[in-house]
């Protein structure tokens, strides 16, 4: 057989939450650089303000997708710490219980 797989759960969920503090922190900061970007924006003009603008817009559009997918990353990992852990405690409690059959 092949070897044995061992998942430390309490790992799984510290993984899954600091993934979803670290989303929301990012997402916490872009928001604050998307306004001091709006302040900046409001007062330069020209041809360099337009390409930085849009340049921003790709950035925040990019970052946005990050945060997300981390955020679901943090979700996923969770679930499937929830889901390992029930699943061993329900294992565990069958072959604790099951007696042996001699024949």
């Amino acid at each position: 057989m092949g070897e044995e797989i061992y998942i430390d759960t309490e790992i799984q969920i510290d993984a899954a939450v600091s993934a979803q503090k670290y989303s929301a922190y990012i997402s916490d900061d872009l928001g604050r650089l998307d306004r001091d970007v709006d302040d900046l924006r409001r007062v330069w003009t020209g041809g360099s303000a337009d390409a930085y603008g849009q340049s921003w817009v790709e950035l925040k559009t990019a970052i946005d997708a990050i945060v997300h997918d981390l955020h679901d990353i943090g979700t996923l990992v969770g679930e499937s710490a929830r889901d390992y852990h029930q699943a061993e405690t329900e294992n565990a409690s069958t072959f604790t219980s099951t007696k042996v059959l001699r024949l």
